[in-house]
């Protein structure tokens, strides 16, 4: 966030603002009337065959924020694509914002950092976490 740019605010749906709408459309008036630029970031399908979508969009309506339908595609890498760079996630379900590539680095990084083995003295074993196999790499 920039000095002088309002505070970008990603707000789940299902879940999260749904899980007590009065609440949340009275913090959602709050940050709005601070300054914030709030938004519903959902993983839902903007138009969906088998649900509707009525319900968010009667909430987008009535607290006048727009909707980021992610058709089901990691909430960063959607939010990027618009342009949108939330400077506060608020999730039920984290998991699914990160890009494939940040979750796949960060994986990695604890697999490496907290599944390093025993191996000989000239090879250095560390399970993958992806695969039973273990990866070696020769010192």
């Amino acid at each position: 966030m920039h000095k002088f740019e309002p505070l970008k605010i990603a707000l789940d749906y299902d879940d999260t603002f749904t899980a007590d709408k009065a609440m949340w459309a009275n913090i959602v008036l709050f940050m709005k009337a601070n300054g914030c630029d709030v938004r519903f970031v959902t993983f839902r399908h903007e138009h969906p065959s088998t649900f509707s979508n009525e319900d968010i969009l009667q909430d987008s309506d009535k607290l006048s924020i727009p909707i980021i339908f992610c058709e089901g595609v990691p909430k960063k890498t959607v939010t990027s694509q618009r342009m949108f760079h939330p400077d506060i996630w608020i999730d039920d379900c984290p998991e699914l914002i990160p890009t494939e590539d940040e979750l796949s680095n960060t994986l990695l990084h604890i697999n490496r950092r907290n599944r390093v083995e025993i191996a000989p003295q000239n090879q250095q074993q560390i399970s993958t976490g992806y695969s039973e196999e273990t990866l070696i790499i020769p010192r």
